[in-house]
């Protein structure tokens, strides 16, 4: 299946760079990509989303490294989160990060369809989530959980790695959560 992502996020993304760059940063927004007028219920291809990520990276950040991609993970956690259908999506959880975690396919699939996500519940405060064939660097994702694990006002740290060799393609990563 093909990955999409619903232009609401997209629409996010372009809300963010106007909040903290304004009208120049919307410029060079359209300078980069040209049209950045996305709707709010049309499916976008992955690749239209890498390519407004990296961009965004550079006008938010001055560049597309992997500590950027983290932070932009953190602010599209963030952004989904305040947006309408993640505060629904949030409330069904009511502050509980395992309970997020073990269900992120089904938050993940209300702006996007197409992804391969597994999760385990390692016990106690842990979970693991494989994320199979993206087209992101290991580092947006740790972003996403690390901005999962703040927006529930928690303390804990996200690992991440590739999954194992003899499984693995490009786009394979594990993330282990882990909180108090």
């Amino acid at each position: 299946m093909d990955m999409r992502v619903k232009g609401m996020f997209l629409k996010n993304i372009v809300a963010t760079i106007k909040e903290h760059k304004g009208p120049q940063g919307l410029e060079a927004l359209k300078r980069e990509l040209g049209d950045t007028q996305f709707y709010g219920m049309r499916d976008y291809s992955l690749e239209e989303e890498v390519q407004l990520h990296r961009v965004a990276m550079k006008i938010l950040y001055g560049d597309a490294n992997p500590n950027n991609y983290f932070e932009l993970g953190k602010v599209s956690f963030q952004t989904y989160a305040e947006s309408a259908i993640g505060k629904t999506i949030m409330s069904l959880f009511h502050g509980n990060v395992k309970k997020l975690a073990l269900s992120f396919k089904m938050a993940i699939n209300t702006i996007s369809s197409g992804f391969d996500i597994r999760t385990e519940d390692l016990g106690g405060n842990r979970v693991k989530i494989t994320l199979l064939h993206l087209p992101y660097p290991v580092e947006y994702y740790k972003g996403v959980f690390t901005g999962a694990i703040e927006y529930f006002q928690k303390r804990g740290e996200v690992t991440q790695g590739l999954v194992e060799a003899h499984t693995r393609a490009p786009g394979d990563y594990e993330y282990i959560l882990r909180w108090e």
